[in-house]
């Protein structure tokens, strides 16, 4: 957008210029990456950013919308760039932000969860003993290798329960998000221990 220039004759009343808008992306941009490190305060800028963004960009393509009448041509010439038949791939997620692993007191039990993440239609979540490498093959699976079991759990939710798992056997917990464009990096592996 930034290499955009309005035409005055064309859009003579735009609710925010180019220039506006182009400090909105880099507005929101900076302020993601300073959100993704988990502060708060800068979570909460982050959605403010979003929202000014938000409310910018959609004033300005209805306003462009009802000048143009939908006419591409006139879109173009007026400096915009029309978008009704285009759309944009979906991004495979990005990594996962605080993937915690907890012994629960129930025998054989613990839970995983993590922050949740924009776009992703659901975790797969990972508890594989030491020494066995990990085939994926369906929703969740139970493979026992060598007398010990791999379990793997695929869930809507950012945060799953394993069950009936063996005790006193440590495990090495992982996960990663998933969506339609394929499957995110795992979060680094940690080692629980459910109780007998």
């Amino acid at each position: 957008m930034a290499e955009l220039i309005a035409h005055p004759l064309v859009f003579p009343n735009l609710p925010h210029t180019i220039l506006v808008l182009t400090a909105d992306n880099t507005d929101l941009q900076n302020k993601s990456v300073a959100a993704a490190t988990g502060d708060f305060s800068a979570t909460a800028a982050m959605h403010l950013s979003e929202k000014k963004w938000e409310t910018d960009y959609r004033d300005t393509a209805n306003y462009v919308s009802t000048v143009a009448n939908g006419n591409e041509e006139t879109i173009r010439n007026g400096g915009f760039i029309p978008t009704k038949s285009e759309t944009t791939p979906t991004q495979a997620p990005g990594a996962l932000i605080n993937f915690d692993v907890m012994v629960n007191k129930a025998s054989g039990s613990f839970h995983a969860s993590s922050d949740p993440l924009k776009g992703v239609a659901g975790y797969a979540y990972l508890a594989v003993p030491d020494g066995v490498t990990l085939t994926y093959n369906g929703d969740q699976v139970e493979i026992e290798v060598g007398g010990k079991k791999i379990y793997l759990l695929v869930d809507t939710h950012r945060k799953a329960n394993f069950n009936n798992v063996d005790g006193g056997v440590k495990l090495n917990v992982s996960c990663y998000a998933v969506n339609r464009a394929g499957s995110g990096p795992a979060a680094d592996p940690q080692d629980v221990i459910p109780q007998v």
